[in-house]
């Protein structure tokens, strides 16, 4: 028993510590409003550096197949574009080596006029969702390894 323990929290430091190089390969792109301006963002995650001369297309609101406008990023993987009308402004970002996202993004009046927007709540990284998954895993691999050490020993 005390042989597989060993294994297992091996096996358990070995996975939460290459959870970072596992998603290292996802498209994240992220949308902040700056009147009159919306400034796109893209990048993988787990990396601090953005995604530089990465494809970016901009559909506006109920043009669903009509290209509003193109581009690329720049070395800081930002791109910034005017929008002309309130709705849902969709954003799709493409590395060109198959990692590709969209974003949308709905834009009100108040946006036109100047207002602030409402602050965008922060994203949990990826490392704290797999240690709160294995610690779950862990927690009810306990109460079923309890329970059947109760019935042995009845």
């Amino acid at each position: 028993m005390k042989n597989t323990s060993v294994w297992i929290l091996t096996l358990f430091f070995i996975f939460v510590s290459s959870a970072g190089l596992l998603q290292a390969h996802k498209l994240e792109v992220t949308l902040t409003q700056h009147t009159p301006v919306l400034l796109v963002e893209a990048g993988y995650s787990g990396h601090h550096h953005g995604l530089s001369a990465a494809d970016v297309f901009i559909y506006a609101p109920g043009e669903a197949e009509k290209i509003f406008q193109t581009g690329k990023t720049d070395e800081a993987g930002k791109f910034a574009f005017i929008p002309t009308k309130a709705g849902e402004w969709r954003v799709v970002v493409d590395d060109g080596t198959g990692h590709r996202s969209e974003k949308a993004l709905s834009l009100g009046d108040d946006f036109f006029r100047g207002e602030k927007a409402p602050p965008s709540r922060a994203q949990i990284p990826v490392l704290w969702k797999v240690m709160v998954g294995v610690s779950l895993l862990f927690g009810i691999a306990g109460i079923l390894y309890g329970v059947k050490a109760r019935k042995k020993s009845k």
